[in-house]
């Protein structure tokens, strides 16, 4: 019974693999002062992997991939390394001569010869199924020099957040201020099915195939007949 058991769970735990689904939370937040510095930073998390990145006026911008213990940055002076880095260099001991980039359509008409672009396109939209928005939360702080603009602004925002729906939030706190100033934070979670969408890039690929090898054999049979 052992020998019928295990294979039995190995199909098992490569199904529930496949149709388990991950989430992606992203975030986003940005400030800006009236004397014109401003701020970026952004975030994504999915699983156990994390990117973060940063950018700033006068700084140069900066990426954040954290492994295990250790922490790589991009190679540059700005910003504070951490005591374990290490930078990210591409050095190249022959400089190959610039080649001319192919341009739109020649690219257009390379992937036509292996995939039917419209095919292509209608298994893309099709795709949206395998991932879904589940709750997106915006927080903006804003004022402007002319008092009337932050008026409008906070009028706009909340008709706008009465008509999402119910997973999507404007918070806002308008200043009353006649100065320029923003911040914003936004933040959200996507929930992906991965597993399936490998499965359906993988079947549509073999689909594509055969249908690429019949329409270039149909030449050859045509001609056969009629010699």
């Amino acid at each position: 019974m052992l020998w019928i058991a295990c294979p039995i769970a190995a199909l098992a735990l490569l199904v529930a693999l496949v149709c388990a689904p991950l989430r992606l939370r992203l975030t986003l937040q940005g400030r800006g002062d009236p004397d014109g510095h401003w701020a970026v930073g952004a975030g994504a998390q999915l699983g156990p992997l994390s990117v973060s990145a940063v950018a700033a006026r006068g700084a140069r911008p900066g990426v954040r991939v954290p492994l295990r213990r250790w922490t790589l940055w991009p190679s540059g002076r700005s910003g504070r390394p951490g005591p374990r880095r290490s930078r990210w260099r591409w050095r190249r001991s022959r400089r190959k001569p610039p080649q001319e980039r192919p341009g739109l359509a020649a690219r257009y008409r390379a992937l036509a010869r292996r995939i039917d672009p419209g095919a292509l396109a209608v298994f893309l939209a099709g795709e949206h199924r395998r991932l879904r928005l589940e709750s997106l939360v915006a927080e903006l702080e804003y004022s402007f020099a002319d008092i009337a603009l932050t008026g409008k602004m906070c009028g706009a925002l909340y008709a706008l957040g009465g008509v999402l729906p119910a997973r999507f939030a404007i918070r806002h706190v308008p200043g009353w201020e006649s100065i320029d100033r923003a911040r914003a934070e936004i933040s959200g979670t996507i929930k992906l099915w991965p597993g399936l969408f490998v499965l359906d890039a993988l079947v549509f690929a073999v689909k594509n195939v055969r249908l690429r090898s019949r329409e270039a054999d149909a030449p050859w049979k045509t001609r056969s007949t009629k010699s």
